[in-house]
Order: structure tokens, then sequence, then C-alpha cells
């Protein structure tokens, strides 16, 4: 399952590059000294950069230049020599996290993986809830990461109802937010085959009269 996401590394050594590169590679396309390699003016911005700490100045320059502020960073220290003063350096340059030399490869895995998510979730771009993935990047859903199938339509209308989970959208507020439109008589056709994609996962999609959609997950035996 690929997220359609950049992930720029800036300086590392080659080693980490490659142990990066195998764990997430199947899901993001990570780019190696990007800021040298390619135009940011014509590609779309990162989900995160890990860069080596003795080029800060560089990387927070390059962020002004692109305009790169919001996306959250990790420095990386290559060795074990004032590694704490480095530490606090790098936290207080504006990094988002430090991974360190003696650090094993499965925390660095886990700290690039909870900045990854916290990132998505803030700009609304993906939901992960229940073994269910809404990526809206390229508006896609999975359940359990076998991939729904869902239209652009399908996936927009299951997409407005988990971010609405704990209230109901009425027909005219839903209708809406897909097409821009109060006209609601398209939304059936599309409710119904989303609703038969969904058959095999524990998701249901609900109407009640005066109230509108919801979902809910059925109870397992």
């Amino acid at each position: 399952m690929n997220y359609d996401f950049d992930i720029y590394l800036l300086g590392l050594p080659m080693a980490l590059v490659k142990l990066i590169g195998d764990s997430l590679e199947s899901k993001f396309t990570l780019k190696v000294d990007a800021q040298d390699k390619y135009n940011l003016e014509s590609e779309k911005k990162p989900t995160l950069i890990i860069y080596n700490q003795t080029i800060q100045r560089k990387v927070n320059e390059f962020r002004q230049r692109y305009s790169l502020e919001g996306i959250p960073t990790i420095a990386y220290i290559d060795s074990v020599n004032k590694s704490d003063e480095k530490k606090i350096r790098s936290l207080e340059d504006g990094a988002d996290d430090v991974l360190d030399y003696e650090m094993s490869f499965e925390e660095k895995l886990v700290r690039i993986n909870r900045l990854i998510q916290l990132y998505l979730k803030r700009n609304k771009m993906l939901i992960c809830l229940n073994d269910f993935i809404l990526d809206k990047n390229c508006q896609r859903g999975f359940f359990q990461k076998k991939n729904l199938n869902l239209s652009p339509i399908e996936f927009n209308i299951l997409f407005a109802l988990f971010e609405n989970l704990k209230v109901s959208i009425s027909k005219e507020k839903l209708t809406r937010l897909i097409w821009n439109s109060t006209q609601t008589s398209k939304l059936n056709s599309h409710i119904t085959n989303t609703k038969k994609k969904l058959a095999q996962t524990p998701l249901e999609i609900i109407f009640k009269k005066e109230m509108g959609y919801s979902i809910k997950f059925k109870e397992v035996n």
C-alpha cells in the first residue's frame, strides 16, 4: 500500500538511507538530497524531512526558500561526541524530533512513523481508525490493507462521514460537501454503491430520517 507521499533524506549516511528505504519505500517515495536534485517549485511538498544535524543551517534556508516551515523535520546526530548538546541545539533550532547514532533502528522507525502519522492527520490527509485507512492524497480507502476500490465520489462520501464520526450529516450538507450543491437526487445511488463496497467490513452507513447519514461499526462476535 503506497501513500504517495515524499520523504526527503538530506545528508544522511548511506547505511541509514538504505535501512529507511527498506522499511518505508513500499509506502513512500524517498528522495535523497532532494534540495540539490529536484526543483521544488514544480514538485509536491514532502511529508517529512530527515536531515543530518551538521547541515542544520542549510536545511533551515532550504525550508524557508520553498515555504516548508510547516513540514515536520527530524535531525540525525551521526556521532556520540557531544550528542546531548547536539540534540538540544537541534530541538532549539526547530527540529520536531532527533535520532541519534546509538538508537536502535526499531526506535528510529517508530519515531519516523509517529511524526508522519501526526502530520497527515493534522492536515486531514489521512484517517486511520479500526483497520480503516483513508488516504486523501490519492483518494483511496483500505480495510485491513485491502483496497476498497472506491470511486472518487464514494471516497469523498466516506471521508466526510469519518470526519463527522460522532454526528449525523444531513443529505443537503453531504451533497454540498461532495458537489457544492444542494440537489440531493444523485446522492442515493452513490451511497448504495459505497455500502456494497463496505459489505465485507464491520462498517455500516446508517440513515435516520430528519437526522441524516452517519457511520457505525458493527459488533464482532
